[in-house]
């Protein structure tokens, strides 16, 4: 397994910080629907909510800016490395593996992990989409203990962060499932 990766003299990828990087981006995403099952939506003075809608847009998107910048770095020097290389074999069997998965809802743009980090870096457009939450939120007890419809509705997060761009003059949007970018970053870094 390659744990570090020395290009020419100039940079040391270490790939157990890569991985923690993409490990906190996997935490902040999803643990952002338990926090906003936990805020008081009508209070906009409410820490929880104050803190999570001040810090996560900015958080996400620096994470995933730094790790797919470093992925491409990484990968352009592994790419670089003589044909017959070891290093380079292990490194391209790997990406194999990783560009198996389908990174976007409608992947009609059939992008490889190298692409979506491309698509990550050069976005123009980072949103993310609500979806309505199922269960209960935890100010709503009358409906937390079966004694009425509920009260309280409240959304988070989906899974899909939309990127959009332009290349050229022809414009492009992605929906990325942060899942499946998470799950091929281990796969290729394992």
């Amino acid at each position: 397994m390659i744990n570090k990766v020395q290009a020419k003299g100039t940079y040391v990828f270490e790939q157990e910080v890569l991985l923690e990087k993409v490990y906190d981006l996997l935490n902040i995403f999803f643990g952002s629907k338990e926090l906003f099952r936990r805020c008081d939506l009508n209070d906009e003075q409410d820490p929880l909510n104050l803190l999570h809608r001040r810090f996560f847009d900015r958080k996400v998107s620096r994470l995933m800016i730094e790790i797919a910048a470093t992925l491409r770095v990484m990968d352009d020097h592994m790419r670089n490395l003589p044909s017959e290389s070891p290093e380079r074999k292990e490194y391209m069997e790997k990406v194999k593996h990783a560009d198996q998965f389908s990174f976007g809802l409608f992947d009609d743009l059939n992008l490889d992990l190298r692409q979506t980090c491309n698509k990550i870096i050069h976005t123009e457009v980072f949103e993310l989409h609500l979806v309505n939450g199922s269960e209960a939120h935890e100010n709503d007890i009358v409906f937390q203990q079966d004694m009425g419809d509920r009260e309280i509705h409240w959304q988070h997060y989906r899974d899909y962060i939309r990127l959009a761009g332009r290349r050229g003059k022809q414009q492009w949007f992605v929906l990325l499932n942060i899942e499946t970018f998470v799950s091929a970053v281990v796969k290729l870094l394992g």
